[in-house]
């Protein structure tokens, strides 16, 4: 999935929800795009609920594609760690998702 060019996050979320049964793989390369997106501050009126519905499809695709959960995880707080200084909201919201 090429993700250089910005690509409105709520619509790469909806597609890692419409593919997470029959394409696993793309629907996860889609939901971590739809989070990189918004953690580069991309996006029309970004709310927590766009992160969680992003966050959410990621999860769910990864479980189909038989991924280990805690290693999803960890890649997400890895891309949280290299948002710009400044947008600490995805971390704040995906925060109790992402312990333990």
């Amino acid at each position: 999935m090429v993700t250089n060019s910005p690509t409105d996050p709520r619509t790469l979320a909806r597609a890692a929800r419409d593919f997470a049964e029959s394409q696993p793989e793309f629907a996860v390369a889609a939901g971590f795009a739809s989070l990189r997106w918004i953690s580069l501050g991309h996006g029309y009126d970004i709310t927590g609920l766009d992160v969680l519905d992003a966050y959410s499809a990621v999860m769910h695709a990864a479980s189909k594609a038989g991924a280990d959960a805690q290693q999803v995880k960890a890649q997400i707080v890895d891309l949280l760690s290299r948002a710009p200084a400044g947008n600490q909201y995805m971390k704040t919201v995906l925060a109790h998702h992402l312990t333990g």
